[in-house]
C-alpha cells in the first residue's frame, strides 16, 4: 500500500502526470462557476454573485498555475524556482475563499474584511517565501521548510474554525460543505504527519483536493432553488393563492399619499394596497438606518387577520439577507429551507407564524439609492411566490420610489419654517373644505368608480397654458385673502390683550360676558377657516407652490394656531372671574391628559432635540378635575420648560400620589427644566400678571411670561396650589398640588406648601 501511495504521489507532483491534477481541479472550479452563472441568469441574487466572484479569483490563480506547469514541462521556465512558493500561496488562498463561500454566502462586513485581510497576509507571505527560496538556489526541497510549515498550520487553523462554525450553524445542505472542508483538513494533517518528504510539493494535499473539489458542483444547492417557469400542461395545477380585490376607498387613500407626511398613514396605505394587489398574506415596509447596523420595519398589513402590524426595529445581523438586499439594491427571495435567520427574526418580531417564504424588493431612486424595501411573507399557507406575483411586486417599486421622494420633499419643505412654541394641533377646518378634499372633486376630482385619475387628470396628462394661468390667478387671490386675514387676526390679537387687561380691573356684566363669548366664537370660526384654506393651499390642490409661498403659508398657519391658543386662554380667564366659572369637575384619566400635553409641545422639543423623561405611576386612579383646564396648565408649563431648556438637554415630568393627615389624596405634579434656575429676587414676579410687561425678562422663565399667570389662575380654579423651586445654574421645578377629589380641599386647603 505504501508503494502504491508513493506512485500516486509521484504521479500528481511530477510532469506530465501533474497535468491530470490541474485538469481535475480546473474542471471542478470552472464547472461550479458555470452552474452559478446559469443560476444567476435565471434569478439574480447576492449569494450567487458572491460565489461567482470567489470562484473567478480561484480560476485565475489556478489558471496561472496550470500555464506555468505546462511551460515548466516544456523546459521554458525553472519549475523549482517559481512553482513551490506559488503552489503554497494559491493553495492557502483557495482554502480561505472556500471557507468564506460556505460560511458567508451573504454580505457580512466583518467576515468580508477578515477575508481581505487574510488574502493580503498570504500575498505578503508569498513575497517573503519567494525571496527566501530564490536565495536557496534549489539546494533543498521546499517540503518541510518554514514557509511550507506556516502554510500548513494556517490552512489547518482556517479549516478547523470553518468546520466548527459550519457545523454549529447547520445551514441548508451544510453537509456537503462540511465534507469538503474535512477532506482538505485530512490532506493537510496527513501531509504534516508524513514530513519530511523528498519533494517540493504536498502530495497528500493535492490528493485531498482532487477528492474535495468536485463537491463544488453542489455549491448552488447551498442556496434556494429557483426553476424557470414551465407550461401548465406539464404539471398538475398548483393550489391557487387566495386573491383579494382592492377597495376603491383604499385606492383613493393611496392616491392621496402625495401630500401626506404621517409615517403611519403612509405605511398603512402602501402595505395594504400592495398586499391586496399581489396578493400576499403579509406585506411590510422596511428600511435601513444610516449606520447600516439596524433595520426599521415601519409597519405592515396582515391580509389574513385583516389588521395592521406595528413597526419594530431589528439588528441587521438578525436579518442579513434582507439587509444585504437593501444595501445592494437587488431583489431577494428566501424559503423555509434556507439557513438565513431572516424569516425567524421577522416572524418573532411581528408575532407571526414560523416558516413560510419571503420576497424582498428594494425601492430605488433614479440615482440607484435605496429608499426603502417591500417584504412579502407567507407565514400561514407557506407557499412560494410565482413569477407573476414577483413581477407585480416589482411593478410597484418605481411609482413608490417617486411617491416616497415626493413625500420627503414635502416633509422637508414643511419643516423649513421655525416652529413657534405653544402651538396646539390645528383647529378644525371648515366642513366644506373637508368635503372637497375628501371627495376629490376640486377642479375635476375623481370620477365615480374611476381610480386612474386624480383631480381630473389621468396618467401622463399635463395642464394647458390657459389652465395654468387660471390656477396661478386663483392661487394669487387665495394668498391675498390669507394676507388680509392675517392682518385682521393681528388686530384681533391686540383687542384680546386689551380685553384681558380690562377684565382684570372690572367685573363683566352678564350681557358683556355673552357678547365676549359670541365674539370668541366668531374668532374661532374665522381662524378655523384660515387654517382650513391654508391646509388646502399647502396640499397644492389648486397648483404647485413655490418655496417662498409655502413658507409664508406655514407662518400664517402657525400664527393662526397661536391665536387659537390665545382665545382658549381668554375663555379660561373669563370663566374663573369672581366665581363665574365654566370649570366642570369630572373623573378624567390623568395619563391621557399628559399624553395630549406632550403631543401639543412635541414640535418644540423635536426642534431643540430635548429629551422628556416621564416618572408616572403605572396604575393611577382617575382625578376629579376639569380636563381642558388641566391640559392647558400642563401644556403651558411644558412650553415654558422647553423655552428655557438648552438644546440637547432634558425635561422631567413626574406625578406623585400623596396623602395628608386626614388621609386625603393629592397629586403632586412636577415639571423640571434645565434652564439655569430663577434668581431669588425674581421669584415673586413669576406668576404675576405684570411679568410680561417688564423691561427685563426673568431669567429661567420662557418668553410667554403671561402664560404662567394664566396657569396660576387655572390651578386656583381647580382648587389646587402651584409654586416653583429653583437651583442656581441647574434649573427650576414647577410643582402643582391638586386634590384627587375636589372636596379634598374644601375644609382648610391644607396639604401642600404655600403658593
Amino acid at each position: 500500500m505504501s508503494n502504491f501511495l508513493q506512485e500516486i504521489f509521484t504521479l500528481i507532483t511530477t510532469p506530465p502526470g501533474n497535468l491530470t491534477y490541474y485538469l481535475v481541479v480546473a474542471f471542478s472550479i470552472v464547472g461550479a462557476c458555470a452552474l452559478l452563472i446559469y443560476r444567476q441568469s435565471l434569478a439574480p441574487s447576492i449569494e450567487n454573485r458572491r460565489a461567482i466572484l470567489a470562484l473567478a479569483v480561484i480560476i485565475v490563480l489556478w489558471g496561472i498555475m496550470f500555464v506555468l506547469a505546462g511551460l515548466s514541462w516544456q523546459g521554458l521556465v525553472d519549475e523549482r524556482l517559481i512553482m513551490p512558493p506559488l503552489d503554497r500561496a494559491v493553495t492557502l488562498l483557495s482554502v480561505i475563499l472556500f471557507a468564506w463561500m460556505w460560511l458567508f454566502p451573504r454580505s457580512a462586513k466583518i467576515a468580508d474584511a477578515g477575508a481581505w485581510l487574510l488574502g493580503l497576509l498570504v500575498g505578503v507571505l508569498y513575497v517573503f517565501s519567494m525571496i527566501w527560496w530564490a536565495e536557496q538556489g534549489g539546494a533543498i526541497y521546499f517540503a518541510g521548510t518554514w514557509p511550507d510549515l506556516v502554510v500548513g498550520v494556517a490552512a489547518i487553523a482556517v479549516l478547523v474554525i470553518a468546520s466548527v462554525l459550519l457545523f454549529r450553524g447547520k445551514p441548508n445542505n451544510y453537509g456537503i460543505g462540511f465534507g469538503m472542508l474535512l477532506l482538505l483538513l485530512a490532506g493537510f494533517v496527513a501531509y504534516l504527519l508524513l514530513l519530511p518528504i523528498a519533494s517540493d510539493y504536498a502530495a497528500p494535499v493535492r490528493l485531498a483536493q482532487m477528492a474535495a473539489f468536485p463537491l463544488l458542483f453542489a455549491l448552488p444547492l447551498r442556496f434556494t432553488q429557483v426553476l424557470p417557469q414551465v407550461k401548465a400542461g406539464l404539471q398538475p395545477p398548483a393550489p391557487q393563492r387566495r386573491t383579494h380585490g382592492i377597495d376603491p376607498a383604499l385606492v383613493e387613500q393611496f392616491l392621496a399619499l402625495g401630500t401626506q407626511t404621517d409615517p403611519n398613514k403612509i405605511t398603512q396605505a402602501i402595505t395594504r394596497t400592495v398586499a391586496n394587489a399581489v396578493p400576499a398574506e403579509v406585506c411590510l415596509l422596511i428600511s435601513t438606518q444610516d449606520d447600516q447596523a439596524n433595520l426599521t420595519v415601519y409597519g405592515g398589513y396582515d391580509v389574513v387577520r385583516e389588521r395592521y402590524l406595528d413597526g419594530v426595529s431589528l439588528r441587521s445581523q438578525s436579518a442579513p439577507a434582507v439587509a444585504a438586499a437593501l444595501q445592494e439594491g437587488l431583489p431577494q427571495s428566501l424559503s423555509p429551507a434556507d439557513a438565513s435567520p431572516d424569516l425567524a427574526a421577522l416572524s418573532k418580531a411581528l408575532n407571526l407564524g414560523p416558516g413560510g417564504y419571503l420576497l424582498c424588493a428594494p425601492i430605488l431612486s433614479e440615482q440607484g439609492e435605496t429608499l426603502a424595501g417591500l417584504i412579502l411573507l407567507s407565514p400561514y399557507t407557506r407557499k412560494g411566490f410565482t413569477a407573476e406575483e414577483q413581477a407585480t411586486l416589482a411593478s410597484f417599486t418605481h411609482p413608490l420610489a417617486q411617491l416616497l421622494q415626493r413625500i420627503q420633499v414635502l416633509a422637508t419643505a414643511r419643516s423649513e419654517p421655525p416652529v413657534s412654541t405653544g402651538v396646539q394641533p390645528p383647529a378644525p377646518a371648515l366642513s366644506e373644505m373637508e368635503a372637497l378634499a375628501l371627495a376629490g372633486v376640486v377642479y375635476g376630482g375623481i370620477g365615480d368608480g374611476d381610480s386612474t385619475t386624480f383631480y381630473g387628470y389621468g396618467p401622463g396628462e399635463t395642464l394647458s397654458q390657459d389652465e395654468t394661468g387660471y390656477f396661478e390667478a386663483e392661487l394669487r387671490l387665495a394668498l391675498e385673502e390669507i394676507a388680509r386675514l392675517k392682518g385682521s387676526l393681528s388686530d384681533a390679537d391686540q383687542q384680546l390683550l386689551v380685553l384681558k387687561k380690562q377684565m382684570d380691573t372690572a367685573h363683566l356684566s352678564t350681557d358683556q360676558n355673552q357678547a365676549l363669548l359670541a365674539t370668541i366664537q366668531e374668532l374661532r370660526q374665522t381662524m378655523s377657516a384660515v387654517v382650513g384654506y391654508t391646509d388646502f393651499l399647502l396640499n397644492e390642490s389648486v397648483g404647485i407652490l413655490g418655496s417662498l409661498q409655502r413658507r409664508f403659508l406655514e407662518r400664517v398657519k402657525i400664527s393662526t394656531e397661536r391665536m387659537n391658543r390665545l382665545v382658549e386662554d381668554l375663555v379660561q380667564i373669563t370663566s374663573v372671574k369672581d366665581g363665574r366659572r365654566l370649570i366642570q369637575f369630572a373623573p378624567v384619566d390623568f395619563n391621557e391628559i399628559v399624553a395630549e400635553a406632550i403631543a401639543n409641545t412635541e414640535d418644540q422639543r423635536l426642534e431643540k432635540n430635548i429629551t422628556l423623561h416621564l416618572d408616572l405611576p403605572q396604575e393611577i386612579s382617575p382625578i376629579h378635575t376639569d380636563r381642558v383646564a388641566l391640559q392647558q396648565v400642563l401644556t403651558n408649563l411644558l412650553e415654558n420648560a422647553g423655552d428655557v431648556t438648552p438644546a440637547d438637554d432634558e425635561i422631567t415630568l413626574r406625578n406623585i400620589l400623596q396623602r395628608d393627615d386626614f388621609d386625603r389624596k393629592f397629586f403632586l405634579i412636577q415639571i423640571s427644566d434645565s434652564g439655569g434656575g430663577i434668581p431669588v429676587g425674581d421669584m415673586p414676579r413669576v406668576f404675576s400678571r405684570t411679568a410680561r410687561g417688564q423691561s427685563q425678562p426673568i431669567p429661567g422663565v420662557g418668553a410667554s411670561h403671561n402664560n404662567l399667570y394664566i396657569v396660576k389662575r387655572l390651578v386656583d380654579a381647580l382648587e389646587g396650589r402651584i409654586w416653583v423651586d429653583s437651583e442656581a445654574d441647574l434649573g427650576s421645578t414647577f410643582s402643582i398640588l391638586l386634590p384627587v377629589s375636589p372636596e379634598a380641599s374644601h375644609d382648610d386647603g391644607s396639604g401642600g406648601p404655600p403658593a
